[in-house]
């Protein structure tokens, strides 16, 4: 028997702070894989529910998009994600100050990364 519990909703710097936690744990699990990924999908997904903000939106699409081109049940959608990612550097908004606010907080790339 699961109860659904109420969630108090997470803060913009929550938020990022799960995100960075997402990439620690993906970056230093290498030998536990499967167990990694379900981590992550927990995280991401408490992040997913409330995603307000452009860039913990992005980096949420981007860790997602990254796992579900593995799986071979969700390639097609990791693809659709990352095209959209693609898609958004070319967006004129938010303005520039707005992009720089969370900038360094998140592990995103930039657009002229190589």
């Amino acid at each position: 028997y699961e109860e659904e519990l109420p969630q108090e909703a997470l803060r913009l710097i929550d938020q990022a702070i799960i995100i960075g936690l997402s990439l620690d744990i993906k970056q230093m699990s290498p030998f536990r894989e499967h167990t990694s990924r379900e981590e992550l999908a927990a995280y991401l997904e408490r992040v997913a529910v409330e995603c307000k903000n452009w860039l913990i939106h992005s980096c949420f699409l981007l860790f997602r998009a990254r796992d579900e081109i593995h799986r071979t049940r969700t390639v097609e959608r990791g693809l659709m994600q990352m095209q959209s990612l693609v898609d958004q550097f070319e967006d004129k908004e938010p303005s520039a100050s707005e992009r720089a606010l969370w900038y360094f907080s998140l592990p995103y790339p930039s657009r002229h990364l190589r």
